[in-house]
C-alpha cells in the first residue's frame, strides 16, 4: 500500500493536483494587487474546488433609466458590500440589469442587477427611472426617479419621479414661458450618498464616487478630477429654444447623459449615458441610459 501512496503524491506533484485554480466568469482584469470580475450580462462567478479565496468585494449597479423627448432618465442604484463570503467550488448567478430604452412620452425603467450567492439575500441594484415628456412625470424608482419634461399648451411642468432607498428625485420641469424666460425640463436623479436631486434648471443628479474604494482603472464613469471609478449620474433634462439642456450629473460625474436642445442651438441631440456606469440618459432625444453590472475583486492568490 505504501508503494502505492507514494505513487499518488508522485503524481500530484507532477500534474499539480491540490494547486489552486484561477476563479472564471465574466471579464477580468488585474490592477494593482487585485483582480476584477466585471459582468455586463447574466453569467455565473465559478469559484474552482480548490481555492484560497475566501470572500471577494461587491459592487452592483443598476441600468440607468431612458431619456424622453424632454425629462432626463433616473441612475440605477449602485450598492457596494465588502467582504462577501466565498467558498470551494461555489457558483454565484450575476444578473446584469439593461439600460432603460429613450421613448416618448416617457423613457423605461432601466433593469435591476444582482449578485445571487445562493443565500438568502442577494444584493441588488435597482434600475433607474425614466424621464418624462409634456406633463407626463417621471418614472419612480427604488433607485433615482426621472426628470419631468414640459408642456407647450397649455404651458406647464412635468413632475420628477419620486426617488428610493438607492437613489434621489428627479426634477421637475419649468414652466414653458418663452424668452428670456428658459423652458427646461427637468434631470433625472442621481444615486449614492454623494447624489442629488435633479432639478428645474435641467441638470441631472450627481452619482457616487467609488474611486476611493475601488481604484478600477477604467471603469465607470469620470469623476470631477478625471479618475474613472464614479457611478450612478443622472442624466440631463432637455431644453426647449434658445438655451442648452442640462448637463447629465452636474458635468458627468457617474457617467450621466447631456440633455439636449430642440429648434437650435449649439447641442441638437442629448446624450446617452457613459456605458456600464448605469447613468440616466439625456433628455430631449429620447436617449438611453446605460447598463448596469456587477463588479468584482479580490485580492490576487
Amino acid at each position: 500500500m505504501a508503494p502505492i501512496l507514494g505513487l499518488l503524491n508522485d503524481l500530484d506533484l507532477i500534474f499539480g493536483a491540490g494547486v489552486p485554480a484561477e476563479i472564471s466568469g465574466g471579464t477580468i482584469s488585474e490592477v494593482g494587487s487585485f483582480t476584477f470580475h466585471y459582468f455586463d450580462t447574466t453569467d455565473t462567478l465559478e469559484i474552482p474546488s480548490v481555492s484560497t479565496v475566501t470572500s471577494v468585494d461587491v459592487l452592483v449597479v443598476g441600468g440607468g433609466g431612458g431619456g424622453s423627448n424632454g425629462g432626463g432618465g433616473g441612475a440605477g442604484g449602485n450598492v457596494y458590500s465588502p467582504a462577501q463570503s466565498v467558498s470551494a467550488g461555489q457558483t454565484l448567478t450575476m444578473t446584469a440589469g439593461g439600460a432603460g430604452g429613450g421613448g416618448n412620452p416617457r423613457g423605461s425603467t432601466g433593469g435591476t442587477s444582482i449578485y445571487d450567492d445562493g443565500g438568502p439575500n442577494p444584493i441588488s441594484g435597482f434600475g433607474g427611472g425614466g424621464g418624462g415628456g409634456g406633463i407626463i412625470p417621471g418614472n419612480p424608482s427604488n433607485a433615482s426617479g426621472g426628470g419631468g419634461g414640459v408642456q407647450w399648451s397649455p404651458p406647464g411642468p412635468g413632475s420628477g419621479g419620486s426617488g428610493g432607498p438607492q437613489g434621489n428625485p428627479g426634477g421637475s420641469g419649468s414652466p414653458l414661458f418663452f424668452p428670456p424666460n428658459p423652458a427646461r425640463s427637468g434631470g433625472g436623479g442621481g444615486s449614492g450618498n454623494s447624489g442629488a436631486p435633479g432639478n428645474g434648471g435641467g441638470a441631472g443628479g450627481n452619482g457616487s464616487d467609488r474611486n476611493s474604494v475601488w481604484a478600477p482603472g477604467s471603469f465607470g464613469a469620470p469623476g470631477p478630477s478625471g479618475s474613472f471609478g464614479h457611478f450612478s449620474g443622472g442624466g440631463g433634462g432637455g431644453n426647449v429654444r434658445n438655451n442648452l439642456g442640462g448637463l447629465g450629473g452636474s458635468g458627468g460625474w457617474g457617467g450621466g447623459g447631456k440633455g439636449g436642445q430642440a429648434d437650435g442651438g449649439t447641442a441638437p441631440n442629448g446624450n446617452a449615458a457613459v456605458a456600464g456606469s448605469g447613468g440616466g440618459g439625456g433628455g430631449n432625444n429620447n436617449r438611453p441610459g446605460a447598463a448596469g453590472g456587477i463588479y468584482i475583486r479580490y485580492t490576487t492568490p
